[in-house]
This record gives structure tokens, sequence and C-alpha cells, in this order.
């Protein structure tokens, strides 16, 4: 099976008011930077959404 990605910008950053990091959607010419990948490349480090 194949995993549809989108990237997302390093987190760099603590916000102090909610003690979280913010993250933001990498973007190449003003649109979302996403791939197609196979499922088995997947290193799972959130969970994923179906």
């Amino acid at each position: 099976p194949l995993v549809y990605i989108h990237w997302f910008k390093p987190l760099r950053q603590l916000d102090n008011a909610v003690g979280m990091f913010c993250v933001s959607r990498l973007t190449r010419h003003h649109q979302p930077n996403a791939a197609v990948i196979p499922a088995d490349r997947l290193v799972q480090i959130c969970h994923p959404i179906p």
C-alpha cells in the first residue's frame, strides 16, 4: 500500500503560551508539499489518519 504524506517545516521554538511546538505545512510554489510513498518506508512518529 501507499501513503500520502504532507510535509511540515521542522520544529523550531516552543510556544510558551500553550507549552507546545507550533507546526506549519511546508509549501513549494505556494502549494502544499506532499508525496506518495510506500507504506513500508513510513516511520511512525505520530498516528496516521485513514
